[in-house]
């Protein structure tokens, strides 16, 4: 039986980098890095193969910050929660 990977687009938005919410996300992730960790892993229970992650403000903090939870994810049992708001 052939199956169809699910892709994520994710709006990720480091509101303590960058005040003023971005017009272009109606409801971005924000969060800590262990938070974005965890809801990565909710995606993953969800089903989600592919996560792309839209990020603001681009900046090499903001860029830093969503390696390290990848990091997080991919090295630690991180319990899966709803995504971060």
């Amino acid at each position: 039986r052939a199956t169809i990977d699910v892709t994520a687009l994710i709006g990720l938005w480091f509101s303590e980098l960058e005040p003023e919410r971005p017009a272009m996300f109606d409801d971005p992730l924000t969060g800590t890095v262990p938070d974005l960790a965890a809801a990565m892993r909710g995606y993953e229970e969800l089903g989600v193969s592919h996560m792309i992650f839209q990020y603001h403000p681009y900046t090499p903090e903001a860029l830093k910050r969503l390696t390290e939870a990848l990091h997080l994810y991919r090295s630690a049992n991180v319990p899966p929660t709803r995504p971060a708001t």
